[in-house]
């Protein structure tokens, strides 16, 4: 089982198991990043395109989801093997509830991955047009998260999401 997920700098050849998550593509950059997997009895790396924005796992989904500046990836956790891959232009910040959702922010919106592949993304409705969106913390299954208001940049806002409904309340 899976029990810890970090970004690292490039590893040492052999020091660890490695896996090259690589989309051919004429638009690639030439930026990679690499995440040192825990499992209960190995460790290994997965090698990405793209500087790393983040990761993050779901047990309940057996999933990974790497965000790089190049692609967003979705690995099984079992086989090691990417189910579904896509294009980044917008995901800036990326979480795992408590309850093994994984959400995705692009900094004015916020996502939720309904099933295991990128396409199952669904929008959750905030209560503010919301600029720089960050999570922040958990209290148990409640979602901190920071945001300016959109055209009004002073307007730095605490919003709450509720991992079980889905709602999203402004402090």
């Amino acid at each position: 089982m899976l029990l810890n997920i970090e970004q690292i700098s490039q590893p040492y050849s052999g020091e660890y198991e490695e896996i090259i998550f690589d989309i051919e593509s004429n638009w690639n950059s030439s930026d990679w990043s690499w995440i040192r997997f825990e499992e209960d009895t190995t460790i290994w790396c997965g090698e990405f395109r793209g500087k790393y924005i983040g990761a993050t796992f779901s047990v309940p989904k057996g999933i990974i989801v790497v965000v790089t500046t190049d692609y967003i990836y979705v690995i099984d956790i079992v086989s090691k093997e990417m189910i579904d891959s896509e294009r980044n232009f917008e995901c800036t910040d990326i979480t795992c509830t408590p309850l093994g959702d994984v959400l995705l922010s692009s900094g004015y919106g916020l996502e939720i991955l309904k099933e295991r592949t990128i396409s199952s993304c669904e929008a959750i409705v905030l209560p503010v047009n919301a600029d720089s969106l960050r999570f922040v913390k958990y209290r148990g299954n409640i979602l901190e998260m920071n945001c300016d208001e959109y055209c009004n940049w002073s307007n730095n806002i605490t919003l709450f999401l509720n991992c079980e409904t889905l709602c999203v309340m402004e402090s």
